[in-house]
């Protein structure tokens, strides 16, 4: 298997996936996902978008700022919540 690793990769990860994307099936991301020891996976009912919402572009920006605070040694707070299921497209 391609992602067959012994342990979890220790690297942040987010995942945005459509429960209707007929290019990367949501079950092939999941399982990309679980490689992550702490994925963080949005997921849209729509295809293979990143949808424009505003919850959508929330989490992703507070993705990005908490990396970039990261490496400049900011954080020190744990990741956000691991999983969320938008309702939106």
């Amino acid at each position: 298997m391609l992602y067959t690793a012994t342990d979890r990769y220790a690297l942040p990860s987010l995942h945005i996936m459509g429960r209707s994307d007929s290019i990367v099936p949501a079950a092939d991301s999941r399982v990309l996902a679980e490689q992550f020891k702490s994925p963080i996976i949005l997921e849209h009912p729509g295809g293979h978008v990143i949808p424009a919402t505003s919850l959508v572009r929330d989490r992703v920006a507070a993705f990005v700022r908490e990396m970039a605070e990261r490496k400049s040694g900011l954080a020190a707070d744990p990741p956000m919540s691991s999983h969320d299921s938008t309702g939106q497209n």
